[in-house]
């Protein structure tokens, strides 16, 4: 199969992908008893009200890409990997700690070793799991569910103790973020960043 039509695949899968996701939303609201076609307006048109709601929108895509394709990758080895809440919050708090720990690094060359030392952990986290069932044979969906909730409490207990207090982590250097300022600007303000631009182009990969 050649590049144009695996393209055209993947759009398709995508497309069809959200059309059901929106379909199995519209079934759940009215199981609850709400109207899924204005659950739908409020959440669409609150968006589309302004840039600021569009780039919070799309900074919250990045995200949502991200653990999404660490689902996928995990699933093309035939391994159901449900522990990514955990790996990402391992990963977050240790990019985080890095961030703190040596701000004094110039941005070109923060930024990248700060998703390293991210990418480091939540793989670490994710072996974890791997070696409990390649030694004991541990089911990996009861593993990655009870991990999810030991980095939970560990990431909770490293920002009210080491890293900080008052439930929240010192104020992060300039050069550690991904933040450019034509993009809060074009968005009024919001939080979007580089980090859509990255996703976008390993999403395209």
């Amino acid at each position: 199969m050649n590049n144009s039509k695996k393209m055209s695949y993947a759009l398709i899968i995508s497309l069809l992908s959200i059309v059901l996701g929106f379909f199995v939303g519209a079934l759940i609201m009215l199981f609850f008893g709400y109207n899924p076609i204005l659950g739908y307006q409020a959440m669409i048109g609150k968006v589309i009200t302004g840039p600021y709601f569009l780039g919070e929108a799309f900074r919250e895509a990045t995200v949502l890409t991200f653990t999404g394709l660490s689902f996928a990758l995990a699933a093309k080895a035939n391994f159901f990997n449900i522990g990514i809440p955990g790996q990402y919050l391992l990963g977050w708090i240790a990019s985080v700690w890095f961030a703190l720990a040596n701000p004094d690094l110039p941005r070109i060359a923060l930024v990248p070793l700060c998703f390293l030392v991210g990418a480091l952990a939540g793989g670490f986290w994710g072996c974890l799991v791997g070696a409990f069932k390649a030694w004991r044979g541990s089911n990996e969906v009861i593993t990655t569910i009870m991990l999810n909730y030991i980095a939970l409490y560990l990431t909770n207990w490293i920002i009210r103790g080491p890293l900080g207090s008052q439930l929240k982590t010192p104020e992060m250097t300039e050069n550690a973020s991904l933040s450019l300022k034509w993009l809060s600007e074009l968005s009024n303000g919001s939080r979007l960043n580089l980090g859509i631009f990255i996703a976008l182009r390993r999403n395209v990969n």
